[in-house]
């Protein structure tokens, strides 16, 4: 089954040929509701007085399985200026599907990945969903998210020259020096 839901009835055959209509009760399985798998037990299964009933020997085991995640309403920004980097910051929308009992033990995060750090539009973004929290491991998180058309726009860097700088009447100028307010390297100027 999928994490919340109810077991269903658990099916079985018998090698004496008994009909369903023969037994009474049901199978059952170990104590547990997260994601795991369960040994079945014999529960209150009957056949009546004129049998005795085992679980044969490797009955197999139930399974409960993750419950997927969705998400509604995921801001993503389609522009963002230059860093270098792939990543933006994105508002991840509104969680759904987490049952009532896990409700602030599941959380999502997203980051929106561009699919190159350079400058130009036409840019495809995933959002990348992140479940975190200790009742994380029962669920599948929401599935990612794409836009496309996105754009990356020039990064503005103030130019500052060096205020000290002169010469002397008559030579030549030095090499102007300068800072920038964005924390670049001199090598990553050219003229």
């Amino acid at each position: 089954k999928v994490y919340g839901s109810v077991d269903p009835v658990f099916t079985f055959t018998n090698n004496a040929g008994l009909e369903s209509g023969d037994f009474t009760g049901a199978l059952g399985r170990a104590a547990g509701e997260t994601v795991d798998t369960y040994a079945y037990t014999l529960g209150d299964l009957s056949a009546g007085v004129n049998y005795q009933l085992q679980l044969a020997a490797e009955p197999g085991t139930f399974e409960i399985t993750p419950k997927q995640l969705t998400i509604s309403a995921p801001s993503i920004t389609k522009s963002k200026v230059y860093d270098g980097n792939t990543t933006a910051a994105v508002t991840a929308g509104t969680l759904s599907g987490v049952e009532a009992g896990d409700v602030g033990n599941v959380e999502v995060s997203a980051a929106a990945n561009y699919d190159t750090a350079t400058v130009g539009t036409d840019k495809t973004i995933t959002v990348v969903y992140t479940l975190s929290g200790s009742a994380s491991g029962n669920y599948i998180k929401p599935v990612n998210d794409t836009a496309a058309d996105g754009i990356i726009t020039a990064q503005v860097v103030t130019i500052t020259p060096d205020a000290s700088q002169s010469k002397v009447y008559g030579s030549v100028d030095p090499v102007f020096t300068f800072t920038n307010n964005a924390g670049l390297e001199s090598g990553d100027f050219t003229g």
